[in-house]
């Protein structure tokens, strides 16, 4: 049996599912039961989603395929791979949080903008909400302002929404009492027709703190002391490269954040 190293190590298992809908280099996964979440399959090389595993293909499976995914195993229609290590962590518990090493890779990105411009006006309202101290209030006008806002896969509000809430967990010190437990209920609270089934997917990961892999990596360089410029330069670029807009848009959630943080003062 081929074995597959490539996968989230808090993937689902066990879980089955069947194939709801597929592209090129990834297919989507609904659950035979709705609270397990969807399972992305993907592409060598694509890098890596929350609930995501890379699957040797020749070709993506269709839609309706079953799937069935082991504590050790992964089946896709009638061929089968063994899942062997421990996976890969999508999460930012175990990063480095050095604020001097923030400030000082922060200084030579550019943010970008986001792909629709209504959504750097929502996450401005947002991140006043998280560092605020001054404005309790609820995030849910602007969480609901972002989900399903633009074109695409996973459209611009949800991918800025994403790159924010990875800034928001990786300075979880920083937010305001329990403002990141709130966000995140807001966001699973946005309603499934809001998005597209990739957009829910993406979101209900990152609400519960896990990113896709070249956002995490981006973090991580971000934070740590010994990272060098070529480091977080080669990260940035990576993210960028995530599909046709969304890794922009996932930057302009980040790294906005992470500044509307440092000028709070946080």
């Amino acid at each position: 049996m081929i074995v597959i190293a490539r996968f989230d190590r808090a993937l689902a298992r066990p879980w089955r599912g069947c194939v709801e809908a597929s592209w090129r280099d990834a297919a989507l996964v609904r659950p035979a039961e709705d609270d397990d979440g969807a399972i992305t399959l993907l592409a060598p090389g694509r890098g890596l989603v929350a609930n995501g595993v890379e699957v040797p293909w020749d070709a993506p499976p269709a839609p309706g395929t079953a799937v069935l995914v082991g504590q050790r195993s992964i089946r896709v229609g009638d061929r089968s791979w063994r899942l062997a290590g421990p996976g890969v962590d999508l999460t930012l518990d175990d990063v480095a949080r050095d604020c001097a090493a923030l400030r000082r890779h922060l200084a030579i990105l550019v943010t970008p903008s986001p792909a629709v411009p209504e959504a750097a006006v929502r996450l401005r309202s947002l991140a006043s909400w998280l560092f605020g101290a001054d404005r309790p209030g609820e995030p849910e006008a602007a969480v609901k302002g972002l989900v399903g806002l633009g074109p695409g896969l996973t459209p611009t509000g949800d991918d800025v929404l994403t790159g924010a809430l990875a800034a928001a967990h990786w300075i979880s010190g920083a937010v305001e009492g329990d403002r990141l437990l709130y966000l995140g209920l807001a966001v699973l609270g946005a309603g499934a027709d809001s998005t597209t089934p990739v957009g829910r997917a993406m979101l209900r990961y990152a609400a519960a703190g896990r990113f896709p892999e070249p956002l995490v990596r981006l973090v991580r360089a971000l934070g740590d002391p010994e990272a060098d410029a070529g480091d977080v330069r080669l990260a940035f670029v990576a993210v960028v490269a995530v599909g046709a807009r969304s890794g922009n848009d996932m930057l302009a959630g980040l790294l906005a954040t992470l500044l509307a943080a440092r000028e709070g003062g946080n």
